[in-house]
C-alpha cells in the first residue's frame, strides 16, 4: 500500500505541473492542484477529482490558509514566472520583484512549510522543476546593445555544478568534505 496520499502541485493550470497532476492522481493520490487559472483547475476536478486551490503563490499567506490541515506527503514546486518582454535592463523593479517572489521567495517559504510536517512525520518527498532558462541567460532577457563608444557588451554566463553538492542522508546537501 502507498503511504503516500497527498499531493500538493504548483504551477499545476497548465504544462509541466498539469501532467504531473494527472500522473499523482493516477497513481491514487489526492492532489491538490494550485494555480491562478480556476477555469483550468476545474477542468482538472472534473476529468480526475484533482482538487482546485486557486491562488496567487505571490501571497503564501493566502496558500497556508488554502492548505491548512492538509497532510502534504508530496510537494511538486512548478509554478515559474519569467517576464521576458524586454532586456533585464529594461525590466521594472515590479516584473524583478514578481519574479523574485514567484521563483524563489514562495518556493522557500512553502517549502520550509511543508517540510515541518514532512519532518514530524518522518516521511515526504520534495520535487523542484525548473526550465532550460534557469540553466543559461535567455536570449531575449539578456539582450545587450553595444554602448554608444561601440564597446563589446559583457556577456553574463553562469553554470550549475551538480558536482559540488552531495546528498548527507538528511535530506540537505552541503560541499563534499
Amino acid at each position: 500500500m502507498n503511504r503516500y496520499e497527498v499531493a500538493l502541485v504548483t504551477g499545476a493550470s497548465s504544462g509541466i505541473g498539469k501532467a504531473i497532476a494527472l500522473e499523482l492522481a493516477s497513481a491514487g493520490l489526492r492532489v491538490l492542484a494550485l494555480g491562478r487559472d480556476r477555469a483550468a483547475l476545474d477542468e482538472l476536478h472534473s476529468t480526475a477529482g484533482i482538487v482546485p486551490v486557486v491562488c496567487d503563490l505571490s501571497d503564501v499567506s493566502e496558500v497556508y490558509g488554502k492548505i491548512a490541515g492538509e497532510k502534504i506527503d508530496v510537494l511538486v514546486n512548478n509554478a515559474g514566472l519569467l517576464t521576458a518582454s524586454a532586456s533585464l535592463v529594461d525590466l521594472s523593479e515590479d516584473d524583478i520583484d514578481a519574479m523574485i517572489d514567484i521563483n524563489i521567495r514562495s518556493v522557500f517559504k512553502l517549502t520550509r512549510h511543508v517540510l515541518k510536517q514532512m519532518i514530524e512525520r518522518r516521511r515526504g518527498h520534495i520535487f523542484f522543476t525548473g526550465s532550460s532558462g534557469g540553466l543559461a541567460p535567455s536570449s531575449q532577457l539578456f539582450r545587450l546593445r553595444r554602448d554608444e563608444g561601440g564597446r563589446q557588451p559583457v556577456f553574463i554566463c553562469t553554470a550549475l555544478r551538480s558536482d559540488r553538492s552531495t546528498d548527507q542522508g538528511d535530506g540537505a546537501c552541503s560541499r563534499p568534505r
